[in-house]
């Protein structure tokens, strides 16, 4: 099984830098991640984002350390317009299952969003395997 973890990252030209993370679910495939990442919502900028999955295996959460299980890339616009937002997850040149994301904006004119993030069927990658992912973000109220 999977020690799940996903990354949320955004991308400024050729760097990326570390929005928020989820807690780390031991031995599971359906991960219910319960750590809501926010994300200021800034819409006359586009707002770059990249969720990395990872599968760790050790116990201080270390990406570096860990088995990368795939990304997704978009943007923030394209996550708060289209309102149940689904996108291949990349790994290796290929794609394998896909990452939907929900958001919605938080406190009224506020430019804010909480992601609420949910795996399903997440399997332990092993160096000659090939898996399908499919990671979910749901909006929290």
């Amino acid at each position: 099984k999977s020690d799940p973890m996903c990354v949320l990252y955004s991308l400024e030209g050729n760097r990326r830098h570390e929005i928020g993370r989820t807690e780390r679910l031991n031995d599971t495939l359906n991960p219910k991640f319960q750590k809501q990442i926010t994300v200021d919502y800034r819409f006359e900028e586009v707002q770059k984002l990249a969720f990395y999955l990872f599968d760790i295996d050790d116990g201080n959460n270390d990406v570096s350390k860990a088995d990368y299980q795939g990304k997704c890339e978009c943007n923030l616009g394209q996550i708060v317009s289209a309102g149940n937002f689904k996108k291949p997850l990349e790994y290796n040149g290929g794609h394998f299952g896909s990452i939907s994301v929900q958001a919605q904006e938080q406190g009224g004119m506020q430019k804010t969003i909480k992601m609420t993030l949910k795996g399903v069927k997440l399997d332990k990658k092993d160096f000659l395997e090939s898996q399908i992912h499919s990671l979910s973000f749901t909006d929290s109220c």
